[in-house]
């Protein structure tokens, strides 16, 4: 072994034991810093080979294994690089150092033994909420027949730490409740309702996140606030509420919410009978339908059936328009989005035939397009982090979308159109319709990527939360719009709304969308009707 190779194992050891220093230094300060943080040590192995030039000695990559045996061809692309890694591949066995032999040749330069230190971050207190003796209603909405009182409760997962006391602040008035429970006894709120904020402080010197919530509380007769029975909307992160309610900081209206905004009990509910003249002429088109009997065929020119097409397909219909009801429930559950409001969504967009392609090259049956699935990766980190790594190695979906580069964003997208598109040339009919049920998802969280989309839009222009400067219903038609045209029209109208010292209403934003985007207010309006 020449002189130059001690000295390098002679510098590995050295920066090894010094690294190991500084390594356990941080660990410490960081578990002083934050109690939640465990650090550990654990004595390691590393073993070193290097690769040098047969022509001069001059070592070309250094290898350190954490395990015995030498290195495989793998070991040395990762460590070396795929140039020197194919020269290794390349040099051919010599008998002999004086041989005249050409390429690398693989040297073990030693074994050392090292303390690691492993940190581990514990889990935060968790809290819960509820309304006890009150009965849900559905989207956030609670029928109370005795004076509501909130139930808060927090845990510590830290064995042997306690929660020493809750926190909570509604409206103006802060409470704190020593140990795990707290009960808030409620009054009557004004129809806006009012800022809900709780947290848990732990023995540990710490506390749980700040969870926050909007709260309204109303009497039967307002008038007479102290009678009852009394009805409580509640919208929190920590309850299953309307969807986008509580992004928005946006209570659902006193009344109840619109048909077109509900989530019925089941998927069954979700049923509907509609004459879907574009369905209809698919179903003839595709010999689903016999309308012979029809003078015109039963299709009209680009592909809706005709009057007497309708008639005909009348008996088809209803089974067609509901086949995917089970899974867009699902989806709507899983992304968070009202089910009626994601049915009717696809109904608006292709009638519930998945080979619809739109003048801007949308697909599926949500017609999604590029733009769309921009949107959708960048806002749904949920649905980025389960698609990604489909893809794109975990260390790079780790980034998040935002971070990729231009060739992997191109990928991830094209990826996502190919995921909505159920055009199957070798399918019956030419669809994959197990393809079109699987891509509802996607269709659920980029309706999911709107609303956030909305929820940053209205921030940005008004430094406020949405539910503060709209109601929640036209913060849902603004989202709609926003799925249709894209959030450039959106925050456009929204601008020239506020610039011109309107409310940031429907009624006030919809005329002056008609500017930026025709077409958009139709569409709003027909799925909302």
């Amino acid at each position: 072994m020449t002189v130059m190779v001690r000295r390098r194992i002679w510098w590995l050891a050295l920066c090894l034991a010094l690294g190991l220093g500084l390594g356990m230094r941080v660990a410490h300060a960081s578990s002083s810093d934050n109690p939640r943080l465990r650090t550990t040590y654990r004595q390691r192995t590393v073993y070193h080979w290097f690769l040098a030039r047969w022509a001069d000695n001059q070592i070309v990559c250094d290898l350190y294994l954490s395990r015995e045996g030498p290195p495989t061809l793998e070991d040395v692309r990762r460590g070396c690089g795929e140039n020197i890694m194919r020269q290794w591949q390349r040099t051919p066995a010599c008998p002999t150092a004086s041989s005249g032999c050409s390429g690398l040749y693989l040297v073990f330069g030693g074994a050392y033994e090292y303390t690691e230190a492993v940190s581990v971050l514990l889990d935060p207190p968790q809290m819960t909420i509820s309304l006890p003796g009150c009965l849900p209603q559905g989207d956030g909405y609670y029928y109370c027949a005795s004076l509501p009182r909130l139930h808060l409760e927090a845990s510590e997962p830290v064995f042997g730490e306690d929660i020493l006391r809750i926190e909570v602040r509604l409206g103006n008035v802060q409470t704190s409740c020593e140990g795990s429970v707290c009960e808030v006894p409620l009054r009557q709120t004004g129809t806006e309702g009012a800022d809900l904020t709780f947290w848990a402080v732990s023995s540990l010197g710490d506390t749980s996140a700040r969870y926050s919530a909007r709260l309204r509380v109303r009497a039967d007769d307002p008038a007479r606030p102290d009678r009852g029975p009394w009805h409580v909307t509640l919208v929190s992160d920590r309850l299953p509420t309307a969807a986008c309610a509580n992004l928005w900081g946006a209570l659902p209206p006193e009344g109840g919410l619109p048909a077109w905004l509900r989530t019925p009990e089941d998927a069954d509910a979700l049923a509907t009978d509609a004459p879907y003249t574009y369905l209809a002429g698919q179903l003839i088109l595709f010999g689903q339908v016999e309308a012979s009997g029809c003078a015109d065929g039963g299709v009209l020119r680009g592909g809706a059936a005709s009057p007497c097409g309708l008639e005909a397909a009348r008996g088809q219909l209803t089974f067609w328009q509901n086949r995917f009801d089970n899974g867009i429930w699902l989806a709507a559950q899983k992304a968070a989005v009202p089910p009626t409001t994601l049915k009717r969504l696809l109904a608006q967009e292709s009638q519930f035939w998945p080979n619809r392609i739109g003048r801007a090259g949308e697909f599926g049956l949500g017609q999604l397009s590029l733009a769309g699935t921009d949107a959708l990766l960048l806002w749904t980190p949920e649905f980025f982090a389960a698609f990604c790594p489909q893809y794109l190695s975990p260390s790079r979906c780790a980034a998040g979308y935002a971070d990729l580069t231009a060739e992997e964003q191109t990928l991830l997208r094209g990826a996502v159109m190919q995921a909505v598109d159920a055009v199957c040339p070798t399918c019956p009919l030419g669809l994959d319709f197990d393809k079109a049920e699987d891509s509802l998802e996607v269709f659920a969280y980029a309706l999911q990527a709107s609303c956030r989309q909305v929820d940053q839009v209205v921030r940005n222009l008004t430094g406020q939360n949405p539910g503060w400067v709209s109601n929640y219903e036209d913060l849902w038609r603004f989202t709609l719009a926003n799925y249709n045209a894209g959030s450039g029209c959106l925050a456009a109208a929204l601008q020239q709304a506020r610039a011109e010292d309107l409310p940031l209403s429907w009624q006030s934003v919809a005329p002056l969308l008609d500017a930026e985007c025709p077409g958009v207010r139709h569409y709003v309006e027909s799925l909302t009707r």
